[in-house]
Order: structure tokens, then C-alpha cells, then sequence
């Protein structure tokens, strides 16, 4: 090598020493040197499975196909959290609020190599906690529609990634079919049966939790709807649920309670009936049910 090139880089380096410049506009490319890795554009949607067709029976009394459409993060949701894991080991976390600009869409440097990754898209009032790809819990355990994503990738070069989530909660929607009196200020319903815990991996709860979920009134009519979520553990569950109406002090007004209640994986549960009329105290009822396709399938309660 040139000796007076040689003299020239010492030289550099303690004026850089003393001065702290940077020196790196003077020396070569070095292709050992370690980079951040490829870059990886994810966008995350999901696909709305709609009804049949309404384009008649075929011969067979077959109906249409299912259409498949795609929404974007911020309609189905207002927060959204991304994790990359390594083996265990978790090395990447992105946060995003619908309220932030290009929200669902994002890019990330990583190493080439194999990695698990985890997206959701959910309403709670902020990020769930996703230590873990089996065991990712939500704030105060409260449930919202929420819709989620797992799989291993490969990175061995610079790519954009579509991700799309399913949904994992089952919701039971409660009408009351009679008016709401005027002492009545919020709807309590504590349910068992179902899980605030998610596990990514299978798209299913993992843990027996108690949930308690307080709606406000906003319609004092008959026809007031109310709507809460849980994890199932399976394709089908069962919850066990009390509604509890609640004056301006937190008391007692009219209290009812459901047993039973079967629940499935991307379905509503829907129960209509009474809930005021005749009655000043509590009531236990028990339910029956038949399913029918909504959201992707409906089971409507009937006393």
C-alpha cells in the first residue's frame, strides 16, 4: 500500500480524534460491514367474506359464490400492533392509531433470515401487550372487535408484504325490546365462558376470564341494542352471562341472567326480548337458539 496514503488516513484520524469529524466520506465501502438488513413494506387489510350472491338456485338449488373484498386497516379498527419475533425472542414493534398518517401501512429492516410475525387491528383505548405469540392480552382485558394475523416469513431480500387478518371474537348483541326507563343509566353485562386473552398463533382465547363490560344508554326507545366481544376457545363455546341495569349510583335497577349461551368463532350471538316490562327485581331465563349467516353466521336467541 502507497506510504503516503498510509499518512494521509493517520492523519485523519487524529484531526479526527481531536475535532470529532467524520471521517467515513474518506474511507472505502467496507462489504463486511454489517447493514440493518432488506426492506420490508408491509400493509395490513383484511378480506370481507359477504353473503351468497342473491343470483337464484342453480339446477342442483346451489347458490352463487362468496365474493371477497378487501378493506383497509382503518375501517375495521383503530389501532394497530405489529410485532417481528425471532425464535422467542421478540425484536420488533410497531404501533400505529388510525389517526396516524398512512395507518396499516409501514416498513421495516430486517437481517435475512426466518421470523415470526404478528399483526392485529382493534378498537381498545391502546396498544395490546405482545410479549408473546400465544398469550397477547388487551387493555383492562376489554374486548373489541378485533382482527389478527400469524405466520413465519423468510427474508432473504427487499419486498412489500400484504397481510391479511381474520377476525377472532365472537359478539353477542343484546336488544331490549321494551323502553329503557328514565332512572336507568348504563347496561352491565359480566359474562363467563369466553376468554380477554388471545393466542395469535391458533386465533383462539387461552385463558377462563371473567369479563365485565358497562355500555352507556343512548336510546331510551324499545330497539336499544348493546354489543360485546370475547375470544372463543374453540370453534364453539358457551357463555354464562348476567345484564345487570344500572341507576345514576351504580345500583341495582333490574337484573337478568342467561345460561348457556353458545357462541362461535366469527359469529354474532343476537338475543331479542324484554328485559323491563312486568318486572322490578330479577329474572333468570334460559334460552334456545338456531344459527343463520351474518357477520359469517348469526344465532338468534329466542325465550
Amino acid at each position: 500500500m502507497n506510504r503516503n496514503f498510509i499518512f494521509s488516513i493517520m492523519a485523519l484520524w487524529l484531526f479526527a480524534s481531536c475535532q470529532k469529524v467524520d471521517i467515513s466520506e474518506y474511507i472505502g465501502d467496507n462489504d463486511n460491514e454489517e447493514t440493518e438488513g432488506y426492506e420490508l413494506t408491509f400493509n395490513i387489510g383484511r378480506y370481507e367474506i359477504s353473503d351468497f350472491e342473491d343470483s337464484g338456485a342453480n339446477s342442483n338449488g346451489a347458490k352463487g359464490q362468496m365474493m371477497k373484498t378487501r378493506k383497509a386497516a382503518s375501517e375495521i379498527g383503530t389501532v394497530l400492533n405489529f410485532a417481528v419475533f425471532s425464535g422467542e425472542e421478540k425484536i420488533k414493534t410497531i404501533n400505529q392509531k388510525s389517526t396516524d398518517e398512512n395507518f396499516g401501512s409501514f416498513t421495516i429492516a430486517l437481517p435475512e433470515g426466518d421470523y415470526h410475525i404478528v399483526a392485529l387491528v382493534h378498537s381498545c383505548s391502546g396498544n395490546a401487550t405482545v410479549t408473546q405469540t400465544d398469550k397477547i392480552t388487551f387493555p383492562s382485558n376489554k374486548v373489541t372487535d378485533t382482527f389478527s394475523h400469524f405466520s413465519d416469513i423468510t427474508v432473504s431480500e427487499s419486498k412489500s408484504i400484504d397481510i391479511d387478518l381474520d377476525r377472532v371474537v365472537s359478539m353477542f348483541r343484546f336488544t331490549v325490546e321494551d323502553a329503557i326507563p328514565a332512572e336507568v343509566e348504563k347496561m352491565q353485562f359480566y359474562y363467563t365462558g369466553g376468554s380477554s386473552t388471545l393466542n395469535a398463533e391458533s386465533g383462539f382465547g387461552c385463558v377462563n376470564s371473567r369479563q365485565t363490560e358497562v355500555r352507556e344508554i343512548t336510546n331510551r326507545g324499545a330497539g336499544q341494542v348493546f354489543e360485546v366481544y370475547t375470544f372463543p376457545h374453540e370453534t364453539e363455546d358457551v357463555l354464562t352471562m348476567t345484564i345487570t341495569a344500572l341507576d345514576a349510583n351504580g345500583g341495582e335497577y333490574a337484573v337478568k341472567a342467561l345460561s348457556n349461551i353458545p357462541i362461535e368463532y366469527q359469529k354474532v350471538t343476537s338475543a331479542s326480548m324484554p328485559f323491563f316490562s312486568g318486572s322490578s327485581g330479577s329474572q333468570s331465563s334460559s334460552i334456545t337458539l338456531y344459527a343463520d349467516d351474518a357477520w359469517k353466521g348469526e344465532i338468534i336467541y329466542q325465550e
